[in-house]
Formats: structure tokens, C-alpha cells, sequence
């Protein structure tokens, strides 16, 4: 059969037996971001998100409820938040409170539609004029690297030299965004 409850000897904070603080409840949280490893990134997205909430909740974590977290993004959404953070804070706290203590109170809550716009694409001009800008030949490099074969910063400025197969004619993108690794494809003209 399906169980549909949540053990409360596995919650990383069991809300139901104890009133814990904002600080005590928040650092717990982190801790246990960090033993999955999340992002450092995310982790601190999620403080900062979690912390907000409590202040602004003023009461326990333990007194949370649906309504609470629905009028929270209703105040975010009022003051002018994007879609983006507003799904961020969401996202925090569905984590932090249904999946890790087991409450469920961001149940039935829908992360709100981002809007898709077109990306801006540079001009076979515009790209060369970059390039003949490049102060040294290693950023030459470096940038046409990055435009030909779509890498982000991030994941170029790991590339290392047995990275590159230039039989194949590919470079190896380790541990990029997601922690996933890829393959992306070396034009000729590198």
C-alpha cells in the first residue's frame, strides 16, 4: 500500500513536538542542505528566504500554516517580486517544511510561470569586434570558446588541457551546471 504520512522521527526538525526558534530552525535546515549537498548558492538563497519568512511570520516555525505561506507570496507578489524569486521562496519553503519536517503547507501551492523571452544574439560583427577587443591571445581564446561551443563562464574557466579531444573534436564539460557532465563539439575554426 501507499503510505501517505510523513514519519515525524525522520523530520529534521520535529514542529509538532518541540517549539523551536527561527535561528535554531533555519541553522538546522541549512545543515541538512549541506549534508545533501546543495549548491552554496542554493543554500543561501534558502536562509535568506526562510529567515524573511519567520521574521515576517513573527511567531514559531512550528505555527505555520498554508495560509500564512499564501499570504507571504500574496505580500511579495503586491510589491512588485518576479515570478522567479517569488518560485525561489516557494521552492525554499516547500523544502524546508514539507520535505524535510514533514508539514505540508505548501501543498496544492502551484510554482508561479516564468515568462520565456528570446535570448539576444549577437551579430557575426559584433562577435568579431569582441574578439579583435580581446587584449591577449589566451582571451581570444577563451571567448571564442565560450561562444562557439555555448559553454557557460563558469564551466570554461574549468576546462583543462586533457579536457579537449581535438581527434573528435570535442571538449569534455565536467561537473557543470546540475553537477553533470557533457560533451560539446570543438567547431574547426578553434
Amino acid at each position: 500500500g501507499v503510505v501517505d504520512h510523513f514519519d515525524a522521527a525522520r523530520a529534521v526538525v520535529d514542529l509538532g513536538a518541540e517549539d523551536v526558534s527561527a535561528d535554531f530552525f533555519v541553522g538546522c535546515i541549512d545543515r541538512e542542505l549541506k549534508i545533501r549537498f546543495y549548491q552554496p548558492k542554493t543554500r543561501k538563497s534558502y536562509r535568506v528566504v526562510l529567515s524573511g519568512f519567520l521574521e515576517w511570520l513573527g511567531r514559531s516555525p512550528s505555527t505555520a500554516c498554508r495560509e500564512d505561506v499564501r499570504d507571504w507570496l500574496e505580500l511579495m507578489v503586491d510589491g512588485g517580486a518576479s515570478s522567479s524569486w517569488v518560485s525561489v521562496h516557494l521552492s525554499a519553503l516547500r523544502t524546508a517544511f514539507d520535505k524535510m519536517c514533514g508539514r505540508g503547507i505548501t501543498l496544492g501551492l502551484v510554482t508561479p510561470r516564468r515568462s520565456h523571452k528570446l535570448p539576444t544574439v549577437l551579430s557575426t560583427t559584433s562577435v568579431q569586434r569582441l574578439l579583435v577587443a580581446a587584449p591577449s591571445l589566451t582571451e581570444k581564446l577563451f571567448l571564442s570558446l565560450l561562444y562557439a561551443t555555448g559553454m557557460r563562464v563558469s564551466e570554461g574557466v574549468r576546462v583543462r588541457f586533457g579536457d579537449v579531444d581535438v581527434e573528435r573534436r570535442q571538449v569534455k564539460v565536467v561537473q557543470g551546471k546540475g553537477r553533470r557532465d557533457r560533451v560539446v563539439s570543438l567547431p574547426d575554426s578553434l
